[in-house]
């Protein structure tokens, strides 16, 4: 039995394919935006635009501006990095979801719901890490109660809204699942020619 019938005013498949390109749309700004993040990092984004500018070389600039790294500037890079990496990956699942609401697969859409489930663990343990630092901040009087609300109520949505979304994945799974294992009448009447058609119930 299928988990929803249709995702919003849609169909399953149609909203597979709209969650798949709104994912891609979202995971590639992100993307876009750590890889200016990590050219600035790596001080080569300014001297690009400033030779720009300027009409300068940017190879000049970036010798004239090079300066020591600090171990904090170091551990940010790496870290962006690491959600370059991660953003990637979950681009390429996003991928996949894509091709298998095209192909109407179920076993290419059960890759993307396994990865999702994990994802989803991912959002409950950092609500659960936001509460409690908004718990901490509130008692060290840093933060007010209205915007620990705010940004806890914010990550519900987020949270809510991704589980929609898994939800509906699943739906279109089950479907194409169900539709594969479905023998028509039809076909049971060529594959046995002498069976009582009438005990067959469509």
């Amino acid at each position: 039995m299928a988990v929803m019938r249709s995702c919003c005013c849609c169909s399953p498949r149609t909203g597979s394919l709209l969650i798949a390109a709104l994912y891609m749309l979202f995971t590639g700004l992100v993307l876009l935006g750590l890889g200016l993040l990590l050219a600035y990092f790596n001080k080569s984004l300014i001297p690009f635009l400033a030779s720009i500018v300027r009409d300068e070389p940017a190879n000049d600039l970036i010798t004239s501006n090079v300066t020591s790294e600090t171990p904090s500037a170091t551990a940010m890079r790496n870290v962006i990095m690491a959600s370059i990496v991660l953003n990637s990956l979950y681009f390429l699942l996003c991928l996949l979801l894509f091709i298998g609401a095209v192909k109407e697969s179920w076993r290419i859409l059960m890759l993307w719901t396994i990865a999702e489930f994990f994802r989803q663990l991912l959002f409950f343990t950092a609500f659960v890490f936001l509460v409690w630092c908004c718990s901490i901040l509130v008692s060290k009087k840093q933060m007010d109660y209205g915007t620990s609300i705010l940004l806890c109520v914010l990550m519900l949505i987020v949270i809510a809204l991704a589980f929609y979304f898994w939800l509906a994945v699943i739906a279109a799974t089950q479907g194409y699942r169900e539709r594969e294992r479905y023998v028509s009448p039809k076909e049971i009447k060529l594959a046995y020619p002498h069976s009582d058609m009438s005990l067959i119930n469509d």
